[in-house]
């Protein structure tokens, strides 16, 4: 089994296109309709991975959203000046994790963490 697509709700749909647009460092496939009256959604091709950025009216809170999502990235460093140089400050700076990786972790506009950092290994043992 693996995972498919990772599908966000968000409550700032264009806010959050172009940030995603920022850290994926790529335009999305194709934004589309999806459900009734304004709901529309945003699909990303990531490999053989699908990321869905989706704005539904039936599924607005003032609850936060809790997702987190992990990136890979060869060069965290490099990647936290470019992504610095779109407008795009860190909410956690560059660090090594006790999983291994170096990365740093950056909130998008409804609040999700994505980290952005080396591969990590799950410890043996775990």
């Amino acid at each position: 089994m693996k995972i498919q697509t990772v599908y966000l709700i968000t409550k700032h749909f264009d806010e959050s296109l172009e940030f995603y647009r920022k850290i994926l460092d790529k335009n999305e496939s194709l934004i589309m309709p999806w459900g009734r009256g304004e709901d529309k959604v945003a699909f990303f091709e990531l490999g053989n991975f699908k990321f869905m950025l989706s704005f539904e009216e039936a599924y607005q809170s003032d609850q936060p959203q809790k997702t987190w999502l992990e990136l890979e990235h060869a060069d965290p460093d490099a990647f936290l000046a470019h992504l610095k140089s779109q407008g795009i400050e860190p909410s956690e700076t560059l660090q090594k994790t006790p999983a291994g990786s170096l990365a740093f972790s950056v909130r998008d506009p409804d609040g999700n963490t994505v980290r952005i950092g080396t591969s990590w290994k799950i410890p043996l043992g775990a």
